[in-house]
């Protein structure tokens, strides 16, 4: 098993620098949906424009409608309040459209209007933070710049409340157009003094906020994509297949974490060519093949919700081993061959709740499958994987690491890259190549990097256990 870790929210594998082009391209789409927006404020159509950009913008439409409602308060400021109205009824209407598309139509349309506008790791954790509080999170979207489209689709996922959607849009979008609206109805002579003067600027400064706002989402909820070193932060490494070597046993622990603790001492090094010694499975620090088993259980019934686009359960754990803090990862293959897998090395909720965020995330968003992703068909042939990880440790001497026992996660710059404790296991590795893959092929560095001073190498170690097909 190999990982890829991401320090930016794009999901490129370490090394691809070949994203930027359609991000661009996509803005330039989008400057010009900006100006077709703004000129119906000029035809003899514009109030009919103002309601159905309202409407559609709520769903999939990249401008928000208050660019052709100022334009037109700014026109006739005296009907400032009632085009406000109407711009509120239209985006509430279209609240319920894009409801229906993550409803009903995810798969086949949601999901490709997430991907457009490249906002599938945030969607990933909007949608988790819809079981805990939809209201709050929609009458945010509705009230300020960030894209209110995507959770009027996450409503539509995980099924929130038709009256609670109506009542979040009613007020965040109705505080926010009658806002503009009054605000021209008193001061409208003014403020047309100010806009015509420097409208080419403001235009430019509008634009620039329409684009923020996308921006803004994937700062608020791509937690995971931060650097997995920064303590406050959340780490997402990806999975890459690995070259298959038979495993004896699929519950063997390839390492000694302990999950309630967030400021470990390293494990002591074994001295130079000292026999490693086996490790009882129960030992102190372990996780209980009870606990196992419910966290197994935890990530089955999140992937089998997450694919079919259902609410995720949200059944309280009281386990007090499932509390403690720990970073984990969730592998999903079916017939040994990968399907997903995602984690987070950052240490910051209770363990249960991470694997069922990486269960989720490794179902729906690993980037290798967005174009084959998980079927509900494939769960009764479905094995799930969960590595739970020790905090990272920084060292000085590669050759200190232990094959088998200590994950990897390199840095250089911006590029990274990470590989599972069991990936030497399974390839077959030396520590020479073990360390010049990981280089070379995850972080896209030169093979021999770790050798270079500058390089950063943290190792971490893992509880790997898992369950067979169809649980």
């Amino acid at each position: 098993m190999e990982l890829n870790s991401k320090e930016s929210s794009e999901p490129v594998a370490a090394g691809d620098t070949s994203a930027t082009e359609p991000v661009q391209k996509k803005r330039g789409i989008i400057r010009r949906l900006y100006d077709w927006t703004l000129h119906w404020a000029y035809t003899p159509y514009a109030v009919w424009a103002l309601l159905g950009i309202a409407f559609i913008e709520s769903s999939f439409f990249p401008i928000p409608p208050d660019v052709l409602l100022i334009a037109m308060a700014l026109a006739a400021p005296q009907k400032a309040l009632r085009y406000s109205a109407i711009c509120t009824a239209g985006s509430v209407a279209g609240a319920f459209l894009g409801y229906a598309i993550g409803m009903f139509f995810f798969e086949a349309v949601g999901r490709r209007i997430i991907e457009f506008y490249n906002l599938g790791e945030a969607y990933q954790t909007i949608y988790i933070g819809f079981n805990s509080n939809g209201f709050f999170w929609v009458f945010m979207a509705a009230l300020t710049p960030i894209p209110y489209k995507v959770f009027t689709i996450a409503a539509g996922v995980c099924q929130l409340n038709l009256w609670v959607l109506l009542g979040a849009s009613v007020l965040g979008r109705g505080m926010r157009f009658f806002a503009v609206g009054l605000l021209f109805k008193l001061f409208g002579p003014p403020i047309k003094k100010f806009i015509d003067k420097y409208f080419n600027l403001l235009t430019i400064v509008f634009f620039i906020a329409l684009v923020g706002g996308f921006v803004l989402v994937r700062i608020l909820w791509s937690g995971h994509a931060e650097s997995p070193a920064q303590p406050a932060g959340g780490g997402i490494t990806q999975e890459q297949p690995a070259q298959p070597k038979e495993r004896k046993d699929k519950d063997s622990e390839a390492a000694k974490p302990t999950p309630g603790a967030k400021n470990e001492e390293p494990p002591p090094k074994a001295k130079e060519g000292e026999p490693k010694k086996e490790q009882p499975k129960e030992e102190k620090g372990m996780l209980s093949a009870q606990a196992r088993k419910k966290l197994l259980q935890i990530a089955r019934e999140t992937v089998d919700a997450a694919i079919r686009g259902k609410p995720i359960p949200k059944a309280p754990i009281d386990d007090p081993e499932l509390q403690g803090h720990s970073g984990a990862f969730v592998t999903l293959k079916t017939h040994d061959q990968l399907r997903g897998c995602i984690g987070r090395f950052v240490a910051d909720q209770a363990l249960w709740k991470t694997v069922r965020e990486m269960a989720v995330a490794s179902s729906t968003e690993d980037p290798r499958f967005w174009g084959n992703r998980l079927r509900p068909d494939e769960m009764k042939v479905l094995e799930i994987e969960i590595s739970v990880l020790s905090p990272l440790q920084k060292i000085a001497n590669p050759l200190d690491i232990e094959l088998g026992k200590h994950g990897i996660y390199i840095r250089r710059g911006q590029r990274s890259g990470c590989f599972l404790p069991q990936v030497a296991t399974e390839t077959g590795w030396t520590l020479e190549e073990f360390l010049r893959h990981l280089a070379g092929d995850k972080a896209g560095l030169p093979e021999d990097a770790y050798k270079d001073p500058q390089t950063e190498i943290l190792v971490f170690t893992a509880l790997v256990f898992g369950e067979k097909a169809g649980g």
